[in-house]
Formats: C-alpha cells, structure tokens, sequence
C-alpha cells in the first residue's frame, strides 16, 4: 500500500500582472498573488528564507536563458493555507526575442519549490524588444 506524501512544500498560483512586452535588459515591478499550500510554513527571514523568483526560458528552443532570476523576499512570514501578495521585481534577458516565463518560488539553502514537485506560474511569449 502507497501513501501520498503531503507536500512540504507547494504554492497555487492566484493572479499576476506580468507584462506581455519589456526591453531588454529592463527591470519592472509585477504584482503576484500566491496561496501556501504546503504543509510547511514559508519564513520571510532566518537562515532559510522563502523567496519568489522566476526562470527565462527562450520560446522556440526550449532553452534556459536564466534559471536564477532577482529575488523578492516575502512580506511577512507565511503559514500553510495563507494567501500573499507581493510586488516582485522582474529583469528582462538582455537579448531580444520571445521568452516564457516561469514564476518559481525558492528557498535560500534549499531550492525551488518546482524541483520539489510545486507547479510553476507559467506566462508564455513575452516579447523582449531593444
């Protein structure tokens, strides 16, 4: 008999404004609501703090163009099941093209949550212009 492990650690995706266009090499703000849906609490500070971050992925290759984006510390301390909203900031590739975008949350020390089965806030074909 197998028993589903709970998560320690998994987010659900609530709403972004990330843009669908940004210059390249240019660092704008996005707004990001996520719910904790982990079993483990997400501290905002401490050895390990939980932070939101994102990885660049070119459109039409597949290729990672940067897996460890800025980033943006938590505003306070969040138990499983609570809601958060940030403001996180973004910085475009410095190469122009289309892009796909993949919110990630990561904790400093231990990883991201995606490497540990969370689901990924995916925003496809962000154009990146000069």
């Amino acid at each position: 008999i197998s028993v589903a492990a709970d998560k320690a650690k998994d987010v659900q995706w609530v709403s972004h404004n990330t843009p669908t266009s940004i210059k390249a090499g240019q660092t704008v703000n996005v707004s990001i609501t996520f719910t904790n849906t982990g079993s483990q609490s997400g501290p905002q500070g401490g050895a390990n703090p939980v932070k939101v971050s994102y990885h660049w992925v070119n459109a039409s290759t597949g290729a990672v163009v940067v897996w460890d984006g800025l980033w943006t510390a938590l505003p306070q301390d969040i138990a499983s099941g609570q809601m958060v909203s940030l403001t996180a900031s973004l910085k475009a590739p410095s190469t122009t093209g289309t892009y796909n975008l993949l919110w990630d949350v990561v904790q400093d020390g231990i990883g991201w949550f995606s490497g540990q089965g969370a689901p990924v806030l995916l925003v496809s074909a962000i154009t990146v212009n000069p």
